[in-house]
């Protein structure tokens, strides 16, 4: 067990394990990579067994807000994560290389009106949707749910009402059969 220490310390809001790469058997019993989002907008990668930060995703920060949200697709290895203004940014990792320039901005999602602004708290991928298809569940600040099409990489009609909540840290997510 080991403790990743930030520098400065910050709040640290989201973190997530890195899968193994898609279409790698792995053989190694090493323990997975760690990434963590953090109030000063900052995605950090770690050596959980060294406690080691192997550096920033992308060398920078990417994101204008604290880091709320980060979910992985195993099926394609890319990152999604959200911020506190309600922009998501699609990363992609090349190379086989244990460092945070690994990753690569594939996009930004920013133009989203219905997101502008609110604080993206929890995203949500459907396991059971085909390989590179399917849809993101993103849960925002104003009871706001949403759904994101990744084949045409817009919102869908589909919005969530009823899921009121002003007081409890409350996320999104699929079920087992989307």
């Amino acid at each position: 067990m080991s403790t990743l220490q930030h520098n400065p310390p910050v709040f640290l809001y989201s973190a997530t394990f890195q899968p193994p790469s898609p279409g790698t058997k792995s053989m190694d019993n090493s323990a997975p990579l760690v990434l963590t989002g953090s109030y000063d907008s900052a995605i950090r990668l770690w050596d959980p067994v060294t406690g080691s930060n192997l550096g920033l995703a992308g060398g920078k920060r990417f994101h204008d807000s604290y880091v709320n949200a980060m979910v992985f697709d195993h099926k394609t290895g890319r990152l999604y994560s959200g911020d506190g203004v309600g922009r998501i940014i699609i990363w992609r990792k090349q190379g086989q290389s244990k460092t945070g320039t690994d990753y690569v901005v594939m996009r930004k999602i920013d133009k989203l009106k219905e997101l502008k602004g609110l604080p993206i708290m929890s995203l949500s991928l459907d396991a059971s949707r085909p390989t590179g298809r399917g849809q993101v569940l993103i849960a925002a600040h104003e009871n706001t749910l949403r759904v994101f099409d990744l084949s045409t990489q817009r919102l869908t009609s589909a919005s969530y009402a009823g899921a009121d909540n002003h007081n409890s840290i409350v996320r999104g997510s699929y079920s087992a059969c989307g």
